[in-house]
């Protein structure tokens, strides 16, 4: 350990060594994860509320600007872990955990009733209250210990393998508190401030806060902390933290509140869908996140929450029934990054749509090439549609002429991407980066018929189409703005490309739509998901449309729960494998989105009815990130992937887009105009109700009901201008 000293902001630190992480007391080992997020600050904790870091592979702890601030914070009664009764952490942004002490297995159990909260609001709140219901006083020692390693969330993935660190402080000055600080290589000072409320502990020595109690009956006693984030002597997170855990707890309800008073609420006759649908909410709520100016929508905790190209785009557009806001916010950030340099190390070209963002350190230091990171093939089209889907909800003119200029640099991107090939191809540049960069982005997913990887230059089929649907949808929005000349060229570039992706992309042998097109040319002629991406964009022609949904009804691709990403029949298939034969809600909800497109109602809702009993399973009513591929056997649950992020924008967000599928909702805002063609309900459902649905100015309540065998819709509260029509 070094003496030396250093001076930070007009206080006087001193560089320490590492501290020695402070082994477990723990009775009991970690069985679950509790998850809390407020704006851009996230928690992980296990069941009994405990944040341990790495210690125990847990991987918990306080997170913001892609830092641990927290790493440890572990609740000890008399030495030892109070017994478990209870843990709720649904809300999203509150954790509450009841313990007993001593431990159920003690003859006197039951002395003391404990509970424990934690909070999320520009900070991390704790209140612990203790009751004891004995006749007599208890003597009670109860300890806090902390830790925070101010781990970048790279390092935490990849299990602490920097070589080099910046350097760990203390400061010398006294302090009521605990403060941590960290200097990073860059010369960043991230600190960790700990304030006790309640009363305040009888002993802090470093890292341990500890109070010895003499609890009368009956009398609940209040012990707690405020734990503020701060990077150069300025506060972390963009929320403001409020001064006490009860102002906290005002906050987060007035928060939701209000957020929800804005979106469109739904509900039916069904309970076990409504629940479903309220967690959706609130998780879309939950992982809204403050990004400069705007709020967007980032793609999932813990690994995922920050903005992304694709998933941010996907979800957005997913919940654009409910939130049209989010939609807006999340294309004028994307527009913000956009591409304007040619960098191989960020894999970035002018017009290019990023594919994640982070600030941590290593991000800053140059370690990782996310500052952006633009390796993703697909991210540019979808922003193109996100943004032409939220012009149909909204006719916000404004929003539109402003990023016109992103539009045009984004199709310039595209038609110079297409000229070698005709097709949209990835092949990594950066060191850094992602190898395969469709949404299928693990390193081993594109693989042929015989299991193999593929190699060289990526043409996805997906891709094909989203470029083929971007090109129309712009078309027509081009005389909108006064563009006839991109009017034309843009439908005469969807029409060459359709031509050629038919002829190209089709195995005959197969009667099915190839995976992608290698770097010679090749079709990759393995059987997977991804032609059923194609479906909702009319670049098929009609009989091979009708040929890929017949294929995806087979039991090598369908599994009774979705669509298998790959098939089982390949060599490479795995139920478990990430992109090789799991199952991603996101993906089956837009393959049935394209199947209904295509009038292939009936599969569709079937994908939707599975999607939906799958969420009734899982913790909380939250739709899994993905799940095993294993087929469907009787009254057996999914089987659930083990480090699945939860929750996850665009498996909340498909369930929003599953009920505008099965409404099939088409709003039209510039003519102030929303259709329902055959409008049919959820399996399950005889009577589904959307509440202040916005289209444009104006709103509109509808209710569709099973009357006498068939579909009636009514509307209700239309306010402004807007017509309503059902088309058969």
């Amino acid at each position: 350990m070094a003496d030396q000293m250093i001076d930070f902001f007009g206080r006087c630190y001193e560089i320490t060594g590492n501290r020695s992480r402070i082994p477990s007391t723990l009775r009991q080992r970690p069985q679950a994860t509790l998850v809390l997020k407020f704006d851009d600050v996230f928690l992980t904790t296990d069941h009994l509320g405990n944040t341990l870091g790495a210690s125990q592979a847990t991987h918990t702890g306080l997170f913001c600007r892609d830092t641990r601030f927290l790493s440890q914070s572990q609740l000890i009664f008399n030495g030892q872990s109070p017994q478990l009764q209870h843990y709720d952490a649904s809300r999203g942004d509150e954790a509450i955990i009841t313990y007993t002490y001593p431990p159920a297995d003690d003859p006197q159990a039951g002395t003391v009733d404990i509970q424990r909260r934690l909070i999320l609001c520009g900070g991390l709140f704790e209140q612990i209250t203790l009751v004891n219901h004995q006749s007599t006083p208890v003597s009670l020692s109860i300890q806090l210990e902390f830790d925070a390693d101010f781990l970048d969330l790279f390092e935490v993935r990849r299990y602490g393998d920097r070589p080099q660190r910046g350097t760990t402080l203390r400061l010398v000055e006294p302090s009521t508190g605990i403060r941590f600080a960290y200097c990073g290589l860059d010369g960043a000072l991230v600190e960790s401030v700990i304030e006790f409320e309640g009363q305040s502990p009888d002993e802090i020595s470093d890292q341990i806060a500890t109070w010895t109690l003499n609890l009368p009956p009956e009398i609940p006693q209040h012990l707690g902390y405020r734990l503020t984030l701060l990077t150069d002597d300025q506060l972390a997170t963009q929320t403001e933290p409020p001064d006490s855990f009860d102002i906290a707890e005002k906050r987060v309800e007035e928060t939701w509140t209000a957020w929800k008073k804005q979106t469109t609420q739904i509900s039916s006759d069904n309970p076990q869908i409504n629940g479903v649908v309220e967690r959706a909410q609130r998780d879309i709520y939950l992982l809204r996140q403050s990004f400069g100016k705007e709020t967007i929508l980032s793609a999932g905790i813990p690994w995922f929450s920050t903005l992304f190209g694709r998933d941010s785009s996907i979800a957005s557009s997913q919940t654009l029934l409910i939130a049209p806001h989010l939609g807006r916010d999340t294309a004028i950030s994307l527009g913000r990054h956009q591409g304007t340099i040619n960098s191989d190390w960020h894999d970035e070209d002018p017009g290019k749509i990023l594919h994640e963002v982070r600030v941590g350190e290593m991000a800053r230091c140059g370690e990782i090439p996310h500052t952006p990171y633009y390796g993703s093939i697909d991210a540019t089209p979808l922003w193109l549609l996100l943004l032409a889907d939220y012009h149909a909800w909204t006719d916000d003119e404004a929003t539109l002429h402003q990023l016109w200029p992103n539009v045009l640099a984004a199709m310039d991107w595209i038609d110079r991407q297409l000229q070698p090939t005709g097709y949209l191809t990835y092949l990594r540049r950066s060191p850094g980066g992602i190898r395969n960069q469709g949404w299928k982005d693990s390193g081993d997913c594109i693989v042929d018929g015989n299991g193999e990887q593929v190699e060289g230059a990526i043409a996805l089929c997906e891709v094909q189409a989203y470029v083929y649907a971007a090109k129309i949808r712009w078309s027509q929005l081009a005389e909108t703005l006064k563009r006839p000349d991109l009017q034309q060229q843009w439908k005469e570039d969807a029409k060459e490309l359709k031509q050629r992706f038919n002829r190209d992309f089709w195995l005959s042998d197969r009667n099915y739509c190839a995976l992608a097109l290698a770097g010679d040319g090749t079709p990759v002629d393995s059987i997977t998901s991804n032609p059923g991406l194609c479906l909702f964009a009319d670049i098929f022609d009609p009989e091979k449309a009708q040929a890929v949904a017949r294929r995806l009804r087979q039991p090598d691709l369908y599994s009774g729960w979705g669509i298998r990403t790959l098939s089982c029949d390949s060599p490479a298939y795995e139920a478990d494998g990430y992109h090789l034969g799991s199952v991603w809600p996101h993906d089956t909800a837009a393959i049935a989105v394209g199947l209904r497109h295509i009038g292939e109602s009936e599969f569709a809702l079937t994908l939707a009815g599975n999607l939906f009993e799958m969420s009734q399973q899982q913790p909380e009513l939250r739709p899994s990130e993905l799940f095993c591929g294993n087929s469907r056997q009787n009254n057996r649950p999914v089987v659930p992937y083990p480090v699945a992020c939860s929750p996850q924008a665009w498996a909340s967000g498909c369930l929003f887009q599953l009920i505008q599928m099965a409404l099939n909702l088409h709003p039209d805002a510039p003519n102030r105009q929303l259709h329902l063609h055959d409008p049919r309900l959820l399996p399950h459902c005889e009577r589904l109700e959307l509440g202040g649905v916005q289209v444009g100015d104006a709103s509109v309540d509808l209710v569709l009901e099973q009357v006498q065998g068939q579909p009636k819709l009514e509307v209700l509260n239309c306010h402004g201008d807007l017509t309503v029509a059902t088309i058969p």
